[in-house]
């Protein structure tokens, strides 16, 4: 679980993490990299991608996928 305050009214909130060695079971690759580049709404996951607003580029972006293909499980 990831936990954080909000610092507008000072409750904490939990989110539980999506598993990322089964992300691909869930996603496709082109929606994986639409939420690495633009976040989630309503989620602690903020864009990464420089398309959202985010500091990777699109090659950093692609490297990630491709670490998250190799620990995928069988």
């Amino acid at each position: 679980f990831f936990t954080a305050t909000d610092g507008n009214h000072g409750r904490g909130v939990a989110w539980a993490a999506p598993a990322l060695n089964t992300i691909f079971y869930r996603y496709s690759k082109e929606e994986v990299t639409f939420i690495l580049n633009y976040g989630r709404p309503f989620s602690p996951m903020p864009a990464w991608g420089a398309p959202g607003g985010g500091p990777m580029t699109e090659q950093n972006l692609e490297t990630i996928i491709v670490y998250l293909e190799s620990i995928q499980l069988p």
